[in-house]
């Protein structure tokens, strides 16, 4: 999450952490918890963690 958030890493390895971190963590507003919201990683995996799908 800090690697993500830092924009100190090349886009192209972002991205593969981002994919990475999507496939692990279902929540689809979890771009939006790293570069919007001013939470910590702990934070942001643990809000990301409540994420439940809508039933249908």
């Amino acid at each position: 999450m800090t690697r993500i958030a830092s924009g100190e890493h090349p886009e192209h390895a972002v991205n593969y952490w981002l994919a990475v971190l999507e496939k692990s963590i279902p929540c689809p507003k979890i771009r939006d918890l790293i570069f919007w919201q001013d939470l910590s990683p702990e934070a942001v995996v643990a809000q990301a963690r409540t994420y439940k799908p809508m039933q249908l």
